[in-house]
């Protein structure tokens, strides 16, 4: 399977626990496609456009994110054995 065909099948969903985000907004600045913004009261990302790349886990001091997956998608029958 490519790439290309990988990331249609999965879905990756970054999740911000904002009970213990200290608001630092280091992930908005670690994330290279800017896909995590702030909307006044929380973190949102574009889950759609997500690559997992989890630069925004790497860099947040407070574990206060998490990016869960969910195959779906045309081909992707035989992922969700890989990926769990």
């Amino acid at each position: 399977m490519s790439a290309p065909d990988f990331y249609r099948s999965i879905t990756f969903n970054p999740r911000f626990h904002m009970d213990v985000c200290t608001r630092c907004m280091r992930c908005l600045k670690a994330c290279g496609m800017s896909l995590i913004s702030w909307d006044g009261e929380k973190l949102v990302a574009e889950k759609d456009r997500c690559r997992n790349c989890r630069s925004c886990v790497h860099t947040c001091r407070e574990h206060a994110i998490e990016i869960t997956m969910k195959a779906g998608g045309p081909g992707a029958g035989h992922l969700k054995k890989e990926l769990y």
